[in-house]
């Protein structure tokens, strides 16, 4: 994937500890950097989608999608579940 440049602002101290970090466990502080920022954006990601979930769940309309695909795939779940389990 390409890279770009970026410059930042940080505490100091902030960046010390990074630098640190960096140099015990991985192969350069940018690249531990990269990873932090890819944590982050995950963990971000993560929140929002259980906001998401947390709202569907109180949604009428998703709900009775919900059972209507739960219905429609029963047949087809039971037969694979028969089939597993006969071998």
């Amino acid at each position: 994937m390409p890279k770009r440049k970026a410059t930042f602002n940080i505490e100091a101290m902030l960046l010390e500890e990074a630098k640190e970090i960096a140099k015990q466990n991985y192969k350069s502080l940018n690249n531990f950097i990269e990873q932090a920022i890819k944590k982050a954006i995950y963990s971000e990601q993560m929140c929002m989608y259980d906001e998401e979930m947390k709202e569907a769940a109180e949604d009428s309309l998703f709900l009775q999608d919900i059972e209507e695909v739960n219905r429609d795939f029963a047949k087809l779940d039971y037969a694979e579940y028969s089939f597993n389990r006969s071998r």
